[in-house]
């Protein structure tokens, strides 16, 4: 056991202030499943999972906007788009749905192809399905109707994201540290990255456009221009798997700060400046994983 875990109510009594009502959520949210941010009216909301149900949260406040209905299996991820929010679920028979939801309202149901989903990504008008068998989807964000199909022949699929001013454009990470660009209106790949020797476990957008975070399960989050297929630096942990990474700016000065999430329930901040990278603090926020 990690020297630094407290497995009694000690570390909680002893935990920063400001966790407090993140770590109250955190006993009520499933994490296995990602939640989604969206912005509408000026604040910022984020559906979370709490195991067959899901319920949006407002970011300024983390009080409860609304609760979804209950689901006939265990939700498997969730995307949202101004008021929707779409829950990927597979019941007990192995039957995988696909739903949409205006606040707590069902819009449209669908079934979908069998496998893990790892994803439903909004894209406009459209919808990204990611499986860990490697096929894509796109699917209508109306109704849910099936548009395209495409299959990567990489090992297991692991993240799938957007890259900012990329048109039609996704990035895919597999368990092979494999890295795909996709074309998802065309179905074909564009381009496959140098390889990475450790699995994908997340993939994040910069606030620089053309640049990533790509976070692996050897604790390593690797600085990548996609343009350029360079790696910029690489930042690394513990050796704990990266489950999450967010980035943000200095304003006014030439450095960025990582925040790396782990499977073990440590979030720790790096600077990064002059291409070099250092940890400054490590705060213990859960007993599990952090998913950003």
């Amino acid at each position: 056991m990690d020297s630094r875990k407290r497995p009694n109510t000690s570390e909680e009594a002893s935990a920063p202030s400001f966790l407090v009502p993140v770590r109250a959520l955190g006993r009520i949210c499933d994490g296995r499943v990602s939640p989604t941010m969206y912005h509408r009216g000026g604040k910022w909301f984020s559906a979370v999972c709490t195991g067959d149900s899901f319920v949006v949260l407002a970011i300024d406040t983390l009080q409860v906007a609304f609760a979804g209905p209950r689901v006939a299996g265990r939700i498997e991820c969730l995307g949202s788009r101004e008021d929707l929010t779409f829950v990927v679920w597979t019941s007990t028979k192995g039957i995988t749905s696909l739903a949409a939801y205006e606040r707590a309202d069902l819009q449209w149901q669908t079934t979908v192809g069998g496998g893990d989903v790892v994803r439903v990504l909004p894209f406009g008008e459209v919808l990204i399905l990611a499986y860990k068998s490697g096929r894509l989807e796109t699917r209508s964000a109306r109704d849910g109707r099936l548009l395209r199909e495409m299959q990567s022949q990489q090992t297991q699929l692991t993240e799938c994201m957007h890259p900012d001013a990329y048109l039609n454009k996704v990035v895919l990470g597999h368990e092979n540290g494999a890295v795909e660009l996709w074309n998802v209106n065309t179905g074909t790949l564009i381009y496959t990255f140098a390889g990475l020797d450790s699995a994908v476990s997340c993939i994040v957008q910069s606030p620089v456009i053309d640049v990533v975070g790509i976070g692996l399960q050897d604790g390593r989050v690797v600085l990548r221009n996609l343009r350029e297929d360079r790696d910029l630096g690489t930042i690394r942990g513990d050796g704990r798997a990266v489950t999450g990474v967010a980035f943000s700016p200095v304003p006014g000065e030439d450095r960025l700060l990582v925040i790396v999430g782990d499977a073990e329930g440590d979030i720790t901040v790096h600077e990064v400046a002059d291409g070099r990278s250092r940890p400054i603090s490590t705060v213990s926020a859960h007993r599990q994983a952090v998913v950003f």
